[in-house]
């Protein structure tokens, strides 16, 4: 049942946080760490929260940039990724970062323009032993409590 659940908000967040990426490309990245292919950061300004039946969750967009040249050069082998320096994800994150899944997982080129649709995950992962992935939910846990303070300004 929670793999169900999951996967429908997952579908849910995927068509909001696509629909807000259309609106504009803007970024606003800060590093989460080095992965064995580049460098992963986070879109702060993509954060977004989410309640379906009761469960928080939080989506962020994150962006890999491929920094290994072996690893490229493999990637460069392929027609269709003869461009492609880097990756853009998007993450699920369960309200207590302890879960999270890959909702969606693209092959960019340097314009962001998206090479390879790699899919999603529908497996809920372990966010415990992966620093990087800590790193992703604390940034974005954080932007999303500066947007909501903004937003208590603002209302005042």
């Amino acid at each position: 049942m929670r793999g169900v659940k999951m996967r429908y908000v997952k579908l849910i967040l995927l068509l909001i946080m696509l629909s807000i990426a259309a609106v504009g490309n803007c970024q606003n990245l800060q590093k989460a760490g080095e992965t064995d292919v580049g460098v992963l950061y986070v879109d702060v300004d993509s954060v977004q929260s989410l309640s379906k039946s009761g469960q928080l969750y939080l989506a962020v967009f994150a962006e890999e940039q491929y920094t290994d040249a072996d690893f490229l050069n493999l990637l460069h082998e392929d027609e269709s990724l003869q461009n492609a320096v880097g990756a853009m994800y998007l993450y699920l994150f369960n309200s207590n970062g302890t879960e999270y899944t890959k909702a969606a997982h693209y092959i960019i080129d340097k314009d962001g323009k998206v090479c390879l649709d790699m899919g999603g995950e529908t497996a809920v992962q372990q966010t415990k032993g992966s620093k990087e992935m800590l790193n992703v939910y604390t940034k974005a846990l954080d932007a999303l409590n500066k947007k909501v303070q903004q937003n208590k300004w603002l209302h005042k």
